[in-house]
């Protein structure tokens, strides 16, 4: 099952019904998400204000996924080069150990 990523439309029907005070239940049978992702977003975005409800701007909402998107992305391509560093240096393990073999080998006349 693939995940897709809440758009700037449903993040704004998102604002629009939840500071209309409709249920997260409604709101994700409104847009068609789950409601476990409506909590999800509104917990991880709104910002508490001193009504009993919190504040959600959906604008805000989506650069701050923008900048968490590209710092995993960030991290996944230094992950990458650090596996290939170390991919690399294994190779250069095996071949001075190979190597290694092999003179020791002709020094002691086995080939």
């Amino acid at each position: 099952m693939s995940y897709i990523h809440l758009t700037i439309e449903e993040r704004t029907s998102i604002a629009y019904l939840h500071n209309q005070g409709v249920s997260l239940k409604k709101i994700a049978k409104t847009i068609g998400r789950n409601v476990s992702t409506i909590k999800r977003e509104l917990d991880r975005n709104c910002t508490p204000s001193e009504s009993w409800n919190s504040d959600y701007f959906p604008h805000s909402s989506q650069k701050r996924y923008k900048k968490r998107i590209s710092k995993e992305k960030d991290q996944l391509i230094w992950k990458k080069k650090k596996l290939m560093n170390l991919f690399l240096l294994l190779q250069k393990i095996q071949f001075w150990s190979n190597l290694c073999i092999y003179f020791i080998s002709l020094s002691i006349n086995i080939l």
